[in-house]
């Protein structure tokens, strides 16, 4: 292999980028991509100029023992990383590998091209098959998912990336708040993470010993209905007023867009978004209603148009989402701390 021209190493500022641990694996970073409270990403190749992403996460020395690093920090990289390494579907980010030195710790995994959904709706418009096309391909993650005892618990439009500009294959991102029965060494779970406007109503209530699965399930029809009509699910200008709505309002169907949508779509969001956990879809239930809705329908594919676009087109046409809108600053934060993506 030449090395210049595989790994565009001609530059001082690239050669200055290289992490010996990552050399001596041949990964070798060659920009970088973004940086965030979880570290800092960089577009790498290996030794075959395979694109790759690594998160470079640098290690916090405890103030009382300055040659130890933080216990909390060391345990939660390694548990996500050893995640990653477990999980293998294709809708869900592809692991490559771990390495750390004194300084910090390599998370190497695959690159991703394309955008977040979150930056999607902001962009463009979406048909209802194509919703419905991104919801299957998750059904189908969370049903691998929870089968194995993993909960995500931060579904939502940043942390669902496509593979590659204008495709309609996607996967899910950052699990760093995702919990593991098998590593938790317990089915339920008692602490309530995840992104507000996407938290179920169970964990807005900081219910105790629940399971954490269901909330996986709300998150998705949040996800959604916000890919739908460009608004949030459940809005309010204050924590407490958003959870009230959370957990009090029904859910709000009364948008134009909606009576463009079909009513099966429009039942699979309701009983998505049901308030009493043990009532909402299962994650195989939410597939296979899914299944049977496209049955018969042409799908678009990452590169085709399919005959039923036409009718379907004009249903579901967000601008620039109103409630969104004002987090754009903001549109990219979970790309920036996961930062799988090209800034």
């Amino acid at each position: 292999m030449n090395i210049k021209k595989g790994r565009n190493m001609h530059s001082d500022s690239a050669l200055n980028l290289q992490k010996r641990v990552l050399v001596q694996n041949e990964i070798f970073l060659t920009e970088k991509l973004s940086s965030g409270g979880q570290g800092i990403v960089y577009r790498a190749m290996d030794s075959d100029s395979k694109p790759l992403a690594v998160k470079v996460i640098t290690k916090q020395y405890s103030r009382q023992n300055p040659a130890q690093v933080s216990a909390s920090q060391t345990m939660s990289v390694h548990r996500e990383a050893l995640l990653l390494k477990n999980i293998d579907h294709p809708a869900s980010l592809k692991y490559h590998s771990f390495h750390e030195d004194d300084v910090a710790w390599y998370v190497v995994t695959e690159l991703l091209e394309g955008d977040d959904l979150f930056e999607v709706v902001c962009t463009s418009s979406f048909t209802e098959n194509e919703i419905l096309s991104i919801v299957k391909q998750l059904c189908e993650l969370l049903v691998y998912l929870h089968a194995n005892g993993i909960s995500h618990r931060d579904i939502k439009l940043e942390n669902v990336v496509c593979v590659r500009k204008g495709s309609l294959r996607v996967k899910l991102i950052d699990y760093g708040l995702a919990h593991s029965a098998q590593l938790e060494g317990s089915n339920v779970v008692s602490t309530h993470p995840g992104t507000h406007v996407y938290k179920a109503p169970e964990l807005v209530l900081r219910q105790t010993d629940m399971d954490p699965r269901p909330a996986d399930l709300w998150a998705l029809g949040c996800m959604m209905y916000t890919a739908c009509c460009g608004e949030y699910a459940f809005k309010g200008a204050s924590d407490d007023l958003l959870a009230q709505s959370i957990v009090k309002k029904d859910l709000d169907l009364s948008l134009v867009v909606f009576k463009k949508v079909t009513s099966p779509f429009k039942q699979l969001l309701k009983d998505l978004l049901v308030k009493d956990p043990s009532c909402r879809l299962t994650a195989k239930q939410a597939l296979e209603r899914v299944e049977t809705i496209l049955a018969g329908r042409v799908v678009r594919s990452s590169g085709s148009s399919g005959t039923n676009e036409k009718q379907t087109r004009s249903s579901i046409h967000p601008s620039e989402p109103q409630q969104v809108g004002h987090r754009s600053g903001q549109m990219t934060k979970a790309l920036k701390q996961m930062g799988l993506l090209p800034a």
